[in-house]
């Protein structure tokens, strides 16, 4: 048994998507911008490609509103989300030392 047509599912997915996504891209954008600041006050280059990496993905995202049916629909959430997800994942993984000594410090304070 179904409440919901099919066609208002997929429009209703269209906008949640599109506002995930770019919630998505705010929390990695601003968790760059933190873990670049650490990396600058250690000396470390900081990360400028990641971010390019993250514009394309949200470039992306306004095409969600735009698929012909669910299945595309997924296919391209599912790639932008996996594009997002894995340059925090990378990010973490690569700096989690330098953020827990971050954290340190000023917890030391």
């Amino acid at each position: 048994m179904s409440f919901m047509p099919p066609s208002l599912f997929l429009e209703l997915q269209r906008y949640i998507g599109v506002l995930w996504s770019i919630s998505d891209v705010l929390l990695v954008y601003f968790t760059l911008k933190f873990v670049n600041l650490i990396r600058k006050q250690n000396n470390l280059k900081e990360y400028k490609k990641l971010f390019y990496l993250l514009f394309f993905s949200f470039l992306l995202t306004p095409f969600l509103l735009f698929v012909p049916n669910i299945q595309v629909f997924m296919f391209i959430e599912v790639f932008v989300v996996s594009v997002q997800y894995l340059i925090l994942v990378y990010v973490i993984v690569k700096d989690y030392k330098i953020i827990i000594e971050w954290f340190k410090n000023i917890a030391s304070r």
